[in-house]
Order: structure tokens, then C-alpha cells, then sequence
């Protein structure tokens, strides 16, 4: 009878060893699974952000070209004047002789 029980507490405990093993796999298992998650969404999260940067750069490089292309045209205006500021550059010139 004796023999009976021990060899029934070694089967216990190998069975509870058994469990205790496969629970540290599946905690572990998990554990990897979840860094290889939190590394994916960090991944995605840079890329996202990275594209907003690029096109908040590119918008505001849109923006800049053409502001200076505006202030381009106001200048030319400003140096070679058009046909109605010199007729009225002379027109006053006329009129003040």
C-alpha cells in the first residue's frame, strides 16, 4: 500500500512539475509575443510620425514657393513697371512741367 501512495506522490508531483513547466513556457510565449507587438505599434508609430513630418515639410515648402514666387512677381512689378504705371509716370510728369 505504501509503495502504492509514494508512487502516486511522485506521479503528483512530476504532473505538478509538468504544469508549473508549461505555465513558465506560456507566461514566457506571451511575454515574447507581446515585446513583438509593443515593437510593431513603436515601429508604426514611427513611420506615422515620420510621414507627417514629411508632409508638414512639404507643405510648408509649398508654402514657401509660393510666397517667394508672389514676393518674385511683386518685385518685378515694383522694377520693370507696367504700361499703366509708366502712362501715369508720365501723365504726371506732363502735367507737373
Amino acid at each position: 500500500m505504501d509503495n502504492i501512495i509514494q508512487t502516486l506522490q511522485k506521479t503528483e508531483n512530476k504532473a505538478s512539475e509538468i504544469l508549473k513547466k508549461a505555465e513558465k513556457d506560456a507566461l514566457s510565449t506571451i511575454s515574447n509575443a507581446k515585446k513583438e507587438k509593443e515593437a510593431e505599434i513603436s515601429s508604426l508609430k514611427d513611420s506615422i510620425r515620420k510621414e507627417m513630418d514629411a508632409k508638414k515639410t512639404s507643405q510648408k515648402e509649398l508654402l514657401a514657393k509660393k510666397y517667394q514666387d508672389i514676393l518674385k512677381k511683386g518685385v518685378t512689378e515694383i522694377i520693370t513697371p507696367s504700361d499703366t504705371a509708366k502712362k501715369k509716370a508720365v501723365d504726371f510728369l506732363l502735367l507737373n512741367i
